[in-house]
């Protein structure tokens, strides 16, 4: 979670100048998912006393780690996976209708704060869908809006895990100088490229990650 304040205001920032944040879906996302992830990574934070994380399960995973790798590339492969569909049937979907559309964001808002803090990623893979999707953001948008809210949360929650003392800087500080530069090149591509293709190439990106991530926590 320590890198992740740098690489969000990083790609932040290239959307700021270009005007693509929506401030107002930020705000209400932020409004629920602030005091969830705040919770959570309390939660988190005591996790490692119990059996559930410290007893072995796998090799060197605790229960709690298979978990959370399990259920985060699950996670990850389903959206990943509906997102590719999606895009190639935009046409059938319709917008939230207005009187629910605060309930819904205030929803999505309570899960992009636990996946945050759980998995320590900042929860754009959640987000980014859910602008495209059904609140009709351009990839840009999406993107944009998403980097903004991950660079709030993420600060916040950082702050409590350095206050239980459960961050590594240095290890956070080179994963740092690793992805300002490609914050920057990903938020110079995402603009560049066509909405279409990038809506496919994100949900692609989705699945590989997941499988991935989930490969290298069994190996």
């Amino acid at each position: 979670m320590g890198q992740m304040p740098f690489l969000s205001s990083s790609g932040a920032l290239k959307y700021y100048f270009q005007r693509k944040i929506n401030y107002k879906y930020a705000f209400l996302l932020l409004f629920s998912s602030i005091p969830a992830a705040q919770i959570t990574a309390y939660f988190i934070g005591h996790i490692e006393d119990t059996a559930f994380g410290q007893n072995i399960f796998y090799k060197h995973l605790t229960y709690a780690d298979a978990f959370i790798a399990v259920f985060y590339s699950l996670l990850l492969f389903s959206l990943g996976t509906y997102g590719i569909l999606k895009s190639k049937n935009e046409n059938k979907l319709n917008l939230i209708k207005q009187n629910r559309l605060y309930y819904t964001i205030f929803g999505m808002g309570i899960c992009f704060g636990v996946i945050s803090a759980l998995f320590g990623i900042g929860g754009g893979f959640l987000t980014v869908p859910f602008f495209i999707y059904y609140l009709k953001l351009k990839p840009s948008e999406a993107a944009a809006t998403s980097l903004f809210c991950i660079f709030i949360l993420s600060f916040l929650i950082t702050l409590y895990y350095i206050y239980i003392n459960h961050i590594y800087f240095s290890i956070s500080l080179i994963a740092a100088l690793g992805t300002i530069p490609g914050a920057f090149l990903g938020a110079k591509i995402n603009l560049k490229t066509p909405p279409e293709k990038m809506k496919k190439y994100f949900g692609l990106l989705q699945i590989i990650v997941a499988l991935s991530y989930l490969l290298l926590k069994l190996k």
